[in-house]
């Protein structure tokens, strides 16, 4: 399967998506983000920051990924995310 990237997608052209990626509607992709073989954003996901996602991941819709942690000790350090392969995320 090739590379998908529906046309309402906002993609930073530094991002680095891999083959057979599907990107649906409405997502976000910023520059420091690397997606995975065969991962699919399926709608309005937003991925900022400093994200590597493996491969064969499902990302359903209103996913967040990357943003400020939400923990009351975060003093705007860099912070990054790692993610394995196959995973469900909803």
């Amino acid at each position: 399967m090739p590379t998908h990237i529906h046309p309402t997608a906002v993609i930073d052209p530094r991002a680095e998506i891999h083959d057979n990626v599907e990107v649906g509607p409405h997502c976000i992709i910023g520059p420091l983000v690397s997606v995975g073989s065969g991962t699919q954003l399926i709608a309005n996901v937003t991925i900022m920051g400093r994200v590597a996602i493996g491969q064969g991941n499902r990302i359903f819709p209103g996913a967040v990924l990357g943003g400020e942690p939400q923990d009351i000790s975060y003093r705007g350090t860099d912070t990054q995310v790692i993610i394995g392969d196959d995973n469900l995320i909803q």
